[in-house]
C-alpha cells in the first residue's frame, strides 16, 4: 500500500503515474512508486491504466499515459522511459496485465528483456535497458490490427477499425486476449505461460453524444461506446498457451472450459500449474503441454498459485475462489460454471507432496 502523504506529495505522485514525463515525485511519493510490477536491480517496471485527458479529436492521447510500461528509477525517483502498447486507444485494451523479467539469447546476444502480453492481443519483448521495442506478435485472435511496426512501435490498424464508419466486429475484446490472470515464464523451457481468450465482440459508438459524454463511476455506461460479445459458444473460446517470446510462436495449446480461467505458475521441475473455471487445478508439463495431475478443488479459479519452501518442504498455495468482472457479467458462461455472486465458500488451500488430508 501506500505510506501516508500529504496530499500535495498525492496529486505529484497521481500525475507521475499518469504521466511521468518531467514530474519528479517527493521522496514519499518515490516510496510509493517504488512498488513496482516487477523489478531489476533499481529500477522499476509500471504499467499504467485508465486516462481521462482526451485529445481535440476525443481520443486519448498518444504520449504516455494510457496503456503505457514505464521505467523508473528507485533510488532518484527520475523517469527512465516509457513504452505505450496502443496509443490514442479506443477497446478498452489497456496494459494492466503483468510484467516478466528475463535475460534471452536472441539474435546472438544476451537481452536484458521484458515481456508483456496485455489485452490487445500482441506478445510484446522489450529491451528494459532503454525501452526499445525487439518483438510484438500475436498470440491470441487479432482482428483490429494487421502487426505491430517494429521501427515506429505502433499497430497498423485495419480500416474502420476505430468503428468511425459505424459498428465492426473485431477481437480481441474488452476482456482482452489476457487479462489480469497472470502469466509465469520457464527460463529453462524458454516459454512464457499465458491463460489466452479469443473472444469477439461488435463494438458501435451510434447514439453517443462523444462531446458530452461522461462515465458513470462503473454504474452503467463507462466506456462511452457500446460493445456486445459475438461468440459462438461452441467455439474454443480459452486455451492455456506456451510461448516461445525468441521465436515468437505459440509451441503448445491446451483447451481451457468458458471464457476466463486462472493465472499460472512454473517451477524449476518443469511443471507448469493453473487453476481452472470448473475448478479443475491442474499440473502440465512445461516443455510438451502433457497433463499430469489434477485436483477437483470444488469452486472456480481466477488466481494464480505460489511455491514456498518451509523448513526444506516445498508447498504449493492457493486462492479458490472465481470472480471477477467476467464472472460477473459473463451471462450463461459464468451460470454453466456454477458461479453466483456470495454464495460460495473462498478458501486458502495448501498441497505438499506428503499432504494426505482430503478437502471437506
Amino acid at each position: 500500500g501506500f505510506p501516508a502523504l500529504t496530499a500535495q506529495e498525492v496529486d505529484r505522485l497521481v500525475r507521475f503515474l499518469m504521466d511521468p514525463s518531467g514530474i519528479e515525485p517527493d521522496a514519499d511519493a518515490r516510496e510509493a512508486v517504488s512498488t513496482p510490477a516487477a523489478q531489476d536491480e533499481a529500477i522499476a517496471y509500471r504499467f499504467t491504466g485508465y486516462d481521462k485527458f482526451l485529445d481535440p479529436d476525443g481520443y486519448p492521447a498518444v504520449a504516455p499515459p494510457w496503456g503505457t510500461l514505464n521505467a523508473i528509477d528507485l533510488n532518484t525517483g527520475e523517469y527512465l522511459w516509457h513504452y505505450q502498447t496502443t496509443p490514442g486507444e479506443t477497446w478498452d485494451f489497456n496494459s494492466n496485465m503483468d510484467i516478466v523479467l528475463a535475460d534471452l539469447e536472441m539474435d546472438g546476444r544476451e537481452v536484458k528483456a521484458m515481456m508483456h502480453a496485455p489485452k490487445n492481443g500482441f506478445f510484446y519483448v522489450i529491451d528494459r535497458k532503454d525501452g526499445k521495442l525487439i518483438s510484438a506478435e500475436p498470440f491470441s485472435k487479432v482482428t483490429w490490427a494487421t502487426h505491430v511496426d517494429l521501427e515506429t512501435g505502433r499497430p497498423v490498424e485495419v480500416p474502420g477499425a476505430r468503428y468511425e464508419s459505424g459498428s465492426v466486429r473485431l477481437s480481441p475484446t474488452p476482456y482482452g486476449a489476457h487479462s489480469w490472470n497472470a502469466m509465469s515464464y520457464n527460463p529453462d523451457a524458454g516459454l512464457a505461460y499465458i491463460p489466452a481468450m479469443h473472444l469477439s465482440v461488435i463494438y458501435s459508438d451510434e447514439g453517443i453524444d462523444l462531446e458530452s459524454w461522461q462515465p458513470s463511476s462503473f454504474e452503467g455506461d463507462t466506456l462511452g461506446v457500446s460493445w456486445v460479445m459475438d461468440d459462438d459458444p461452441n467455439d474454443q473460446l480459452s486455451t492455456l498457451q506456451a510461448f516461445d517470446p525468441v521465436a515468437g510462436e505459440i509451441v503448445w495449446e491446451v483447451p481451457l472450459p468458458g471464457r476466463v480461467n486462472g493465472g499460472t505458475m512454473t517451477t524449476a521441475g518443469n511443471l507448469v500449474f493453473q487453476g481452472r473455471a470448473d475448478g479443475e487445478f491442474v499440473a502440465y508439463d512445461a516443455t510438451s503441454g502433457e497433463e499430469l495431475w489434477t485436483y477437483d478443488m470444488g469452486l472456480g479459479i481466477s488466481a494464480p498459485p505460489i511455491t514456498y519452501a518451509i523448513d526444506g518442504r516445498q508447498y504449493i498455495s492457493l486462492l479458490v475462489g472465481w470472480g471477477g468482472g467476467a464472472a460477473g457479467l459473463g451471462g450463461d458462461i459464468a451460470r454453466h460454471h456454477g458461479w453466483a455472486y456470495g454464495v460460495h465458500t473462498r478458501r486458502l488451500v495448501t498441497f505438499s507432496l506428503d499432504g494426505s488430508r482430503e478437502l471437506p
